[in-house]
C-alpha cells in the first residue's frame, strides 16, 4: 500500500498516457471505418449508376454497338447524340467515383468511335476528356480512312 502511495503521481501519469494511447487508437480506427465506408458507398454508386447506363445500352442496342460507321440520320441521330451524352455523363459519374473504370469506359468508347472522331469535347471532367482525347489521338486516323 505504501508502495502505491509513494508512486501515485507515476502511476497517474501512465493512466493518462495509456488513456490518450486509446483514445489516439480509437480515432484512428474510427477514421479508418469511415474511409471504408465511404469508400464502399461511391463504389455501390458507381456500379448503380453503370447499372442504369447498362440497361438503357439493353433497351437501345442499336446506339449501344452502332457499328464502325452508323449511318443515323433525323431523329435517330438525335437519339444516339442523347445516348452519346449520357453515356459521357456516366463516364463522369463513375469514374470520378472510382478511377479504376477508365478501362471499362474505354472499351465503351471503343464502340463509338466514328461519333467520338467527329466531335470536340469540353466541360467535362479531366479523366474523361484525357481518356477522349487520348483515343482520338490513337484511333481517330483510322476511323476516317474506315468511314470518311
Amino acid at each position: 500500500m505504501n508502495w502505491l502511495r509513494r508512486n501515485a503521481e507515476a502511476l497517474q501519469a501512465v493512466g493518462a498516457l495509456l488513456t490518450a494511447a486509446f483514445a489516439i487508437v480509437a480515432l484512428v480506427g474510427v477514421k479508418w471505418q469511415l474511409d471504408t465506408s465511404e469508400r464502399i458507398a461511391r463504389e455501390t454508386q458507381a456500379r448503380d449508376i453503370y447499372r442504369s447506363f447498362l440497361a438503357l445500352s439493353l433497351a437501345q442496342p442499336n446506339y449501344a454497338e452502332p457499328g464502325q460507321c452508323p449511318g443515323f440520320e433525323g431523329a435517330e441521330a438525335t437519339a444516339y447524340d442523347y445516348y452519346m451524352e449520357y453515356t459521357l455523363y456516366t463516364a463522369e459519374q463513375v469514374i470520378e467515383m472510382d478511377p479504376a473504370w477508365e478501362g471499362t469506359f474505354e472499351e465503351v468508347f471503343s464502340q463509338h468511335l466514328d461519333w467520338l472522331c467527329g466531335a470536340e469535347f469540353s466541360g467535362y471532367t479531366e479523366p474523361v476528356e484525357r481518356l477522349i482525347t487520348q483515343m482520338q489521338a490513337r484511333q481517330c486516323a483510322a476511323q476516317f480512312e474506315t468511314c470518311g
